[in-house]
């Protein structure tokens, strides 16, 4: 099952489970989700997947849909009294760096993969889910769209204004880190 295809039948939950949680956990933590509420969180969405199967179109990709759901699980996490000022911290487990790589290779990628994710945890919820779908996940603008259910051009502005801000904090980082190394 090629997840970003549409397909022809329903597919089991247990076989979106096996195929899809990768994709969900690695969404999730893009989305600046701390890995010790990921777990929970994964559960929750293929708790509603397995609820909403009947509902799943079979002439649109998985992904999107999928994105959609976890989404809304993400949304609904954080609006909990607890996790409202919730920042994230921490590099996702689930992206494995190349075995080949030196481990400088492996530091500065780490360093590059921690900073990116501190960036995109500063966007507005709204710009972040775009970027993440799109930018992070390579799902296409027009799935994007839809599974927000924004207008295309509304989705290709949000991308802008995010990758603006993304840009504007990692050179400021760079510049920090230029400063203090300088000193």
């Amino acid at each position: 099952m090629s997840a970003l295809a549409p397909i022809t039948t329903v597919p089991s939950l247990a076989d979106l489970y096996r195929e899809e949680l990768d994709y969900v956990w690695q969404s999730i933590h893009r989305l600046g989700i701390s890995s010790s509420d990921a777990e929970d969180l994964a559960h929750d969405v293929f708790v509603t997947v397995g609820r909403r199967l009947g509902d799943f179109d079979t002439g649109r990709p998985v992904r999107p849909w999928l994105f959609g759901i976890l989404l809304r699980t993400v949304s609904e996490f954080r609006r909990r009294p607890r996790h409202a000022r919730e920042v994230f911290a921490e590099a996702p487990v689930a992206n494995q760096a190349d075995p080949r790589a030196r481990p400088d290779e492996l530091a500065a990628s780490n360093q590059e993969r921690s900073r990116l994710l501190e960036a995109v945890a500063l966007l507005p919820p709204e710009q972040r889910a775009v970027f993440v779908m799109h930018d992070m996940n390579g799902h296409a603008m027009r799935e994007v769209a839809q599974t927000l259910e924004i207008p295309q051009n509304t989705a290709f502005s949000r991308l802008r204004l995010a990758r603006a801000a993304i840009t504007a904090k990692l050179r400021s980082t760079l510049h920090t880190q230029e400063a203090i190394r300088g000193a």
